[in-house]
């Protein structure tokens, strides 16, 4: 890469935030993902699918607040909500819309 689009003058510099996908695929994104499934019964906590018998269903972690934008939140159990793909697709790019709506969900499950 030229010098000249290096670093602060790449035209989709974001002041040094990465967007690092190497990070999906580490060990403790896995270990995230897992614990946040287990902790909502591997259910779509939006419409209440979930896989059985003949209904395969596609599930997701979602960051509730994205993963680029916190990085102290990341692998925090209580920064993700399952979603089913379905789901997940609606809410993809909203995410300050439903923000409110997933911690809610989140803390219900604390009581």
């Amino acid at each position: 890469m030229s010098e000249a689009l290096k670093g602060e003058k790449h035209w989709n510099w974001k002041g040094g935030v990465s967007k690092d996908k190497k990070q999906y695929f580490d060990l403790d994104y896995k270990l995230w993902r897992e614990a946040v499934f287990e902790r909502d019964n591997y259910t779509c906590q939006m419409c209440g699918n979930k896989s059985s018998k003949g209904n395969a269903v596609i599930l997701n972690a979602h960051h509730i607040e994205r993963f680029v934008d916190n990085e102290y939140l990341r692998f925090d159990v209580n920064n993700g909500i399952t979603l089913c793909e379905e789901c997940h697709k609606l809410t993809y790019g909203k995410e300050k819309e439903f923000e409110k709506q997933f911690k809610e969900i989140i803390e219900n499950k604390k009581k």
